[in-house]
């Protein structure tokens, strides 16, 4: 099968979970299958965890595109928009114009048999585009997540900050897991609250 797979950022190298258990993902089905994965650049050291990264899959295709570095004033200006934004504060990183465009080109100049999308904060990318079926690797159900960071945070304007946080990565989450076809999970309990926040 011909895979597209979409990360944020290169999940190399393997020192958190969520790249542990992207790359060995990756490494298991590229010795089966040919994978292309699409992704962006921000620094040089993204440019060379991908160069390790091919090192460390040779069959992995890679179609990496470079983006400008977040500023100070960036982060900024997407706090501020953050009110009017659908998505939450921190998925709106990953909406970089260039590599959205960079995702939507490779997709509609390949023909793939399956789509991943690794992380759900990508999703978006997704939304509006015809495509193969499409796989999403949930490494959290991030919504149960900020909820108890919100749950003991101090003082209480923080706590209600957070907690606005948390409702729009509820209903963000929402809509994500519905561009997609199938769901992976990381564990029965996160399964059970995805089947519980979109049915079926």
């Amino acid at each position: 099968m011909k895979i597209a797979f979409v990360t944020a950022r290169p999940p190399y190298p393997p020192d958190s979970g969520g790249r542990i258990r992207t790359f060995q993902l990756l490494r298991e089905v590229c010795g089966v299958h040919e994978v292309t994965l699409m992704t962006a650049s921000e620094k040089r050291s993204d440019e060379l965890a991908l160069a390790a990264l091919e090192t460390a899959i040779p069959r992995l295709n890679v179609r990496a595109v470079g983006i400008a570095p977040e500023t100070p004033l960036g982060r900024l200006g997407r706090a501020a928009r953050n009110p009017v934004d659908s998505l939450p504060y921190t998925w709106a990183r990953y909406r970089h114009p260039r590599h959205i465009a960079h995702v939507q080109d490779t997709l509609r100049e390949g023909r793939y048999d399956v789509i991943h999308c690794d992380h759900v904060q990508m999703a978006h990318v997704f939304a509006g585009l015809a495509t193969a079926p499409r796989v999403l690797n949930a490494h959290n159900v991030e919504s149960l997540l900020i909820q108890r960071i919100a749950a003991k945070a101090r003082p209480w304007w923080r706590r209600m900050a957070i907690g606005w946080q948390a409702s729009k990565v509820l209903k963000a989450e929402r809509r994500a897991y519905r561009l997609f076809d199938r769901c992976l999970a990381v564990s029965e309990a996160d399964a059970a609250e995805i089947e519980r926040l979109v049915p079926g």
